[in-house]
């Protein structure tokens, strides 16, 4: 059974629809497939659905693929990701009779959504669906957005501390203030010779300037040298 971390049993290869939610007459089928032995037959009345729970990270981008082949053309079906009754993305399940075509949608969880679901409505229509997954940005470093409404993962050797009252996205941020030179930080494994992107979002009460480093841990040597960020 496939399992990319978010979706399970997304290109029916086990030949049943276990891990999905079926409120429709939708079934696996082996006639009509993008690639292995089945796909779903997407099917039945209108605004039954057919869905699967997962967990997100608020305010990190997700990307949505999935393969379509419509049993007739110009009739639209309908899909969301949702938490609870809240509509984070809708998107159209059209497609066309004589291939197969990749569908992405993109979506991003609000504060406070932890948990989601992709749910695909028939609307009387039949639609082909395979292979469906979730992928996110890989992240290097454990619990980058404090989230959790802590620093785990972290060394901490100042005052900082994860607060509510201050964010740029999602619900917690990391507040530093010290009087020395004092660090808070994380070690991470990376290949070498490959190029590695840091982004922060930092918000300064006064002039005093963040210095943020990047060194390696077995020669001591800053990669990164520090970066003012006032």
């Amino acid at each position: 059974m496939s399992d990319d971390g978010y979706i399970k049993n997304g290109d029916f290869e086990i030949g049943s629809t276990n891990e999905w939610t079926n409120w429709n007459d939708s079934a696996v089928v082996g006639d009509v497939v993008y690639d292995g032995q089945y796909s779903l037959k997407l099917s039945g009345g209108e605004w039954k659905e057919f869905s699967q729970e997962f967990d997100v990270v608020p305010g990190m981008e997700y990307t949505l693929t999935y393969y379509l082949k419509a049993a007739a053309d110009k009739q639209t079906a309908a899909g969301f990701i949702k938490c609870g009754d809240a509509e984070i993305a809708k998107f159209d399940i059209v497609g066309n009779a004589s291939s197969w075509t990749k569908q992405t949608v993109k979506f991003t969880p609000g504060p406070s959504q932890e948990r989601v679901k992709l749910l695909f409505y028939a609307q009387k229509f039949v639609k082909y669906i395979d292979n469906i997954s979730i992928t996110a940005p890989d992240l290097m470093l454990k619990n980058g957005n404090f989230e959790k409404g802590n620093y785990d993962g972290w060394t901490n050797s100042t005052t900082a501390s994860v607060v509510s009252d201050e964010s740029h996205s999602g619900r917690f941020a990391l507040k530093m203030s010290s009087s020395s030179r004092n660090s808070f930080f994380q070690d991470f494994d990376v290949s070498p010779n490959t190029t590695y992107r840091l982004v922060f979002w930092v918000k300064n009460i006064n002039t005093t300037p963040l210095n943020a480093y990047v060194k390696d841990v077995t020669g001591g040597k800053d990669i990164l040298k520090p970066q003012e960020s006032r």
